[in-house]
C-alpha cells in the first residue's frame, strides 16, 4: 500500500517541483511611449500623460526621473535570475521641459563602475577599550 502511494506521489512531486515562473517588476510599458516625447518641447505633464508616473525621482535632482522595468525567471526553489532589465532616464531643465532621454539595458547596468571606497563617519571610531575608559567613573557608585 505504501509503495503504491509513494509511486503515485513521486511523479506528481517531480512535475510540480520544476515549475518555471516569470515575474515583471516596476514600469511595464514599452519604451515606444517615450518616442512621441520631444526634447526641448515636452513638459513633465506631457511625460506623465504619455508614460505615467516615474518609478523613481532622483533624491539629488528633482529634474531626473527614472522608469525601471525588471523581468525575473525562477525555476522551482532556485534563486531568481534577471532575464530582462531596462532603465529609462529622463532629464528635465529648470523650466520642467524635457532635455534628454537615455535608455539602459541589463548589459549596460553591468558595465557601471561603482566606487567601493568608504568615508568614515564621525563617532564611528570607537573601540571596546576606548568605551571602557570613557565610561570608567562616569556612573555613581551603588549605595550613595
Amino acid at each position: 500500500m505504501f509503495k503504491r502511494f509513494f509511486l503515485i506521489l513521486l511523479p506528481i512531486f517531480l512535475m510540480t517541483s520544476c515549475i518555471v515562473s516569470v515575474t515583471n517588476h516596476g514600469y511595464e510599458q514599452d519604451p515606444e511611449n517615450f518616442i512621441s516625447l520631444k526634447s526641448n518641447k515636452s513638459h513633465k505633464a506631457d511625460v506623465i500623460r504619455e508614460a505615467g508616473s516615474p518609478s523613481v525621482i532622483s533624491s539629488f535632482n528633482k529634474n531626473i526621473w527614472y522608469y525601471v522595468t525588471t523581468k525575473t525567471k525562477r525555476i522551482s526553489a532556485f534563486k531568481p535570475k534577471v532575464i530582462e532589465s531596462r532603465v529609462i532616464q529622463l532629464y528635465f531643465n529648470n523650466a520642467d521641459i524635457l532635455n534628454d532621454v537615455s535608455i539602459f539595458t541589463i548589459n549596460e547596468h553591468r558595465e557601471l563602475k561603482f566606487n567601493r571606497s568608504e568615508s568614515s563617519i564621525k563617532g564611528d571610531d570607537t573601540s571596546p577599550l576606548k568605551d571602557f575608559f570613557y565610561n570608567f567613573g562616569r556612573f555613581n557608585k551603588l549605595g550613595k
